[in-house]
This record gives C-alpha cells, sequence and structure tokens, in this order.
C-alpha cells in the first residue's frame, strides 16, 4: 500500500512538473523565411530581404530585418503599448519612440478587422498552428481577406496587439501582408529557445532618438 502511494505521489509530482513547465513564459527567438509573389522589378527584388528574426520575452518583441542597404529594429511592449522603431542605415544609427496614446490613436485610423477562428491545422518547424482568417474592411468598404496560421502551444502575452493581427492570440508562424500589388509570406523556419536580455528592448547608447517632426522630414512628408 506504501508502495502504491508513494508511486501515485511520484505520478503526480512529474504531471505537475511538466504542466508548471508547459506554462512557462517563452523567452527566445523564432526565424522566419520571406517570399514575394507579385510583379516586383529585379532591382527592388534583389534589395529585398529574405529573412526576419522576432525575439520574444513576455510581451515584449523585438523584430529585426537586415539588408545591405539598412537593418531595421522594431521593439514592442504589449505591456506599455509603446513601440521603438530604429534604423541603422549608411552609418547613421536613428531611433523614434512612439506613446501607447500616439499608437491608439494610429490604430484607431485603421482599416477595422474581422478574426475568424478555423478548425484547420498544420505543423510548421514541429509546432501545431490553427489556422485563421484576418478580413480588413477600408473606408470604402473593400474587404481583402489574409489567411494565418499561429501556435499557443508557446505561451506569450499581448505579442500582436498593435496590427491587423490584434485579434489572434498566439504565435503567429506563417501570415502575409499585401502591399503594391505584392504579397509578402513570412513562414517560420526555426524556433529556438533562450535567455533574451533586456538590452534587445532598449535604444544603444550610439542613436540619435528623433522626435515625430524630425523622423517626418528626414524621411519625407514633412511635418505635420
Amino acid at each position: 500500500m506504501k508502495s502504491i502511494s508513494k508511486m501515485l505521489l511520484l505520478i503526480t509530482a512529474v504531471v505537475l512538473f511538466y504542466n508548471a513547465d508547459a506554462q512557462k513564459p517563452f523567452a527566445g527567438y523564432i526565424k522566419y523565411a520571406i517570399s514575394y509573389e507579385g510583379e516586383m522589378d529585379a532591382q527592388t527584388k534583389a534589395m529585398s530581404p529574405t529573412e526576419m528574426k522576432q525575439f520574444i520575452s513576455g510581451s515584449k518583441t523585438r523584430i529585426e530585418i537586415l539588408t545591405a542597404m539598412a537593418n531595421q529594429y522594431v521593439v514592442s511592449d504589449g505591456g506599455t503599448k509603446e513601440v521603438l522603431i530604429m534604423i541603422d542605415a549608411m552609418g547613421q544609427k536613428f531611433a523614434l519612440k512612439s506613446t501607447k496614446e500616439e499608437n491608439e490613436e494610429q490604430m484607431a485610423k485603421m482599416p477595422k478587422t474581422e478574426v475568424k477562428l478555423l478548425d484547420e491545422t498544420k505543423e510548421i518547424v514541429g509546432y501545431k498552428c490553427k489556422k485563421a482568417e484576418v478580413t480588413s474592411t477600408d473606408e470604402e468598404g473593400k474587404e481583402s481577406t489574409l489567411t494565418v496560421f499561429y501556435t499557443t502551444d508557446l505561451a506569450v502575452g499581448d505579442i500582436n496587439w498593435s496590427g491587423q493581427f490584434n485579434g489572434i492570440k498566439g504565435v503567429l508562424m506563417e501570415y502575409s501582408q499585401e502591399a503594391n500589388g505584392v504579397t509578402t509570406t513570412f513562414t517560420a523556419s526555426e524556433v529556438k529557445k533562450e535567455k533574451v536580455k533586456d538590452t534587445q528592448f532598449t535604444v544603444p547608447a550610439d542613436y540619435k532618438i528623433l522626435t515625430k517632426e524630425e523622423a517626418m522630414q528626414m524621411f519625407g512628408g514633412g511635418a505635420e
């Protein structure tokens, strides 16, 4: 009887251990392969990135897109609802911060989206991914639908809050974006769990922090 009780206690401990481990927040990165569909001139295609890396720690993300011309980093905080954009181009390094209020104002101007969660699934780099369709409606009433595959097997915070996929509660493993007649698809090619340093989500000392007006003047459009 005692041996059976000890066995039951051991089994219970093992189950609790694995359940606790499964709920640990994901920290690490996801690497995506980038592909394009549509008409692109040869020069634009040659300069377009073929890979993206997204670091995740809780509700914070850092997206890295590196090219021969420039490196771009986008930091998003699902807790504070702040966004940080950093650009390293031709020896110059700039950073632009946007507050929760500014981001909420910008999001209010975005096309309305409706997320439809579907039963279809598929496996991407070893993770079971669920399918969703995200339909956007612009001011003229024109609809466009994108297909998304996401996984809930990685415990993350509110990492999709700032874009058109804010209704997806999970990690995007395959998704597309459309612009100027070109569909860009991001497909996860690697998932690695590792410690992510807090410095990944801050502005390095050698970056110049721009105001919104300075950024608009520098990158076109003029100040409002």
